[in-house]
């Protein structure tokens, strides 16, 4: 999906999914941003939290394989 984003630390993944909820479907974005998913573990991250992995689902386009 385009955007999406993953998170690793030490070479696990501890993050993947949307950026953010700003959009609830394809063209239907909130008015607000209530939720910034990665700048939120990225944060944890970086002051030291331990960051359960998880995953969230996120809006747009299919990214395809084109091998």
């Amino acid at each position: 999906m385009t955007p999406e984003a993953a998170a690793f630390v030490r070479g696990q993944l501890i993050y993947s999914g949307r950026i953010d909820d700003w959009y609830v479907d394809i063209g239907k974005a909130r008015r607000e941003v209530a939720h910034h998913d990665l700048d939120e573990v990225l944060a944890a991250v970086v002051v030291g939290k331990t960051v359960t992995p998880r995953q969230t689902k996120a809006v747009g386009c299919a990214i395809e394989n084109l091998q």
